[in-house]
């Protein structure tokens, strides 16, 4: 006989909760009386609020962002950061915007940087995954963990260039003006 359970955790707070310790045991046991045939934990980051998430890395040590955004769940973080991103272009503000903007995203666990390219043109905004080709009015290098920053509001553009955390080669006019079309949720 075979049984499937399935189980879904989720919790609220009257408040918002900036530091927490959960325990909990993913893997089911076997034991003389049972055997696991199979068992998977999901994680829908879809079903994330950006603002929640915005919230939940305020006053997230550099470090722990750093760790996170070098091993496995950093491919889950960009493509749903660059998924959603077209949600954030604000539409009056892009109405004359004419743009292509690179991302090369140091630190991951591979010898080479993620790319992604953002185009934004007149208040339609495409993202593309991959070394596209193409022209780019520029190119934004950085760090995983710095990019994470800079999508949670954590991070301004103008600052990350100023402390070398965001290095940008071509017009930085066309950068800057990216970063000024997005309403990037903030906690």
């Amino acid at each position: 006989m075979r049984y499937r359970v399935s189980h879904r955790t989720v919790y609220s707070y009257d408040e918002p909760v900036t530091d927490s310790f959960g325990l909990a045991y993913l893997t089911p046991r076997s034991l003389p009386w049972q055997e696991v045939a199979s068992h998977e934990v999901a994680v829908d980051p879809t079903a994330l609020d950006p603002v929640d998430v915005a919230r939940a890395l305020a006053g997230v040590s550099t470090e722990h962002l750093r760790e996170v955004m070098s091993g496995g769940f950093r491919p889950v973080v960009l493509e749903e950061i660059f998924r959603r991103l077209p949600d954030f272009v604000n539409p009056r503000r892009s109405a004359k915007a004419d743009l292509a903007v690179g991302f090369r995203l140091l630190g991951g666990p591979g010898a080479e940087p993620e790319r992604y390219v953002v185009r934004v043109d007149h208040g339609a905004c495409k993202v593309e995954p991959g070394d596209v080709g193409g022209d780019r009015d520029a190119t934004i290098t950085c760090e995983g963990h710095d990019f994470l920053r800079l999508a949670t509001g954590h991070l301004s553009a103008v600052t990350g260039v100023l402390r070398g955390q965001l290095k940008v080669r071509g017009e930085k006019a066309k950068a800057l003006q990216l970063a000024s079309v997005l309403d990037i949720p903030k906690a």
